[in-house]
């Protein structure tokens, strides 16, 4: 059973565990909203608690207007967390999640770190590529979610419930779209890369591209499936997350840390062979 908790609404509590040892918090991909990663509890079972951020025009707060830009979410996202979630978390997130559990992790660096940052199904901040999702007709953006196969064709067809769910969603895509990496310096926090090996968008070669982001070697598990894997694959997706909290898992040989810098311009600028961010 979910419930209001501190750090709402932008926070929805999923599990309730009398001492567990870390806490998760999920970030959905665009469109995505809290209740898909119900079933993450069972597995985690009472070692550690399970959050999910949820965004205004989903679930219960559907009555409110969607947000369209991402760095303003992720400021609300990281005062929740702040507020609400104890150490040790790790935070996890997916398609356009990512990219906001990215930010939270910047804005929370020095103040109440994640111990881990997972980022799934989504290129580096600096090599996202972005489509003009604002200017395209209903039409057209219904084709892009049909190509994304995120969505299921009954509900694409449904136009009463489109007309619901549009809204939202392409508010999502246009904060993914005018979204643009700042210059900082690497996070001197473990990072892990995930994607599918069938996702058309983001291919290994994309998510190597977080590598520069942390000053700890880069972990990449490329696991079965396209864009929306965590779906099927998120059984090995919770080992992962459960691994993060041993001892010894944070200063391992391969999470040494390197030494911390900046992007450089080059690095910022370079696009090609960048994958898309967004999903539903």
């Amino acid at each position: 059973m979910t419930d209001s908790v501190p750090g709402a609404p932008w926070l929805r509590r999923l599990t309730h565990r009398p001492a567990p040892s870390g806490q998760l918090i999920v970030v959905p991909h665009a469109g995505g909203a809290p209740s898909s990663f119900r079933r993450w509890g069972d597995l985690l079972g009472g070692a550690v608690g399970l959050w999910a951020v949820e965004l205004p025009g989903r679930e219960s707060r559907l009555a409110e207007q969607p947000m369209k830009d991402l760095e303003m979410i992720a400021d609300a996202v990281s005062e929740a967390v702040r507020e609400a979630v104890p150490a040790p978390y790790v935070i996890l997130g997916h398609s356009m999640g990512a990219l906001i559990a990215y930010e939270v992790a910047q804005r929370l660096r020095s103040v109440h770190p994640p111990r881990r940052l997972f980022v799934s199904g989504c290129s580096a901040p600096h090599l996202v590529r972005h489509r003009d999702t604002k200017h395209a007709s209903d039409t057209e953006f219904v084709e892009l979610l049909r190509a994304l196969k995120g969505t299921p064709g009954e509900v694409l067809q449904n136009q009463e419930l489109m007309a619901l769910l549009l809204p939202t969603i392409r508010a999502d895509f246009e904060a993914v779209d005018s979204y643009r990496c700042a210059d900082r310096r690497a996070l001197d926090i473990p990072l892990t890369a995930l994607t599918g090996s069938e996702d058309p968008g983001v291919g290994p070669g994309d998510i190597d591209g977080w590598a520069v982001h942390s000053t700890y070697a880069l972990n990449s598990s490329v696991l079965a499936g396209d864009h929306f894997f965590l779906d099927t694959a998120f059984p090995e997706v919770v080992r992962l997350v459960l691994a993060a909290f041993d001892p010894s898992a944070h200063g391992g040989a391969s999470s040494r840390p390197r030494s911390g810098r900046q992007l450089s311009t080059g690095e910022r600028g370079r696009s090609g062979g960048g994958g898309y961010a967004e999903g539903v």
